[in-house]
């Protein structure tokens, strides 16, 4: 079964994403923060991320700091409100570490789309 590390500090963003991730048959965790994620030592275990930005009191750079020091290649989808987000990410050096950007809000169809994407390539990938 695919797993998916869902990093989101809206709740009901959060509640979404999760119910979609069980509607595709991924086995997924929630977490507020990356740092609770890398904490409880899920990242390496994840076939892919869907990441918020900004999760106060940090935000995604922490994430994806970690999957460059630790030479991780987890496809991640930044699901974010910036308009700029691709030029914030591109600006600190780490584009090279999104597979996908999903703007908000995202309508279910979109989302569930991505999500069957990403399931497909970690499937040709086993």
């Amino acid at each position: 079964m695919t797993n998916v590390v869902i990093l989101e500090d809206n709740i009901s963003i959060a509640s979404m994403l999760c119910v979609l991730a069980k509607r595709s048959n991924l086995e997924y965790i929630h977490f507020t923060t990356p740092s609770q994620a890398i904490a409880g030592g899920v990242i390496e275990k994840a076939d892919f991320i869907i990441s918020d930005f900004e999760m106060p009191p940090e935000n995604a750079f922490v994430l994806l700091k970690y999957l460059r020091d630790n030479n991780l290649k987890i496809p991640v989808i930044m699901h974010s409100a910036y308009d700029d987000i691709r030029n914030v990410i591109m600006k600190q050096g780490y584009t090279d570490l999104i597979d996908e950007y999903l703007d908000k809000p995202s309508d279910i169809k979109t989302i569930l789309n991505t999500m069957k994407k990403f399931i497909n390539k970690c499937k040709r990938r086993q």
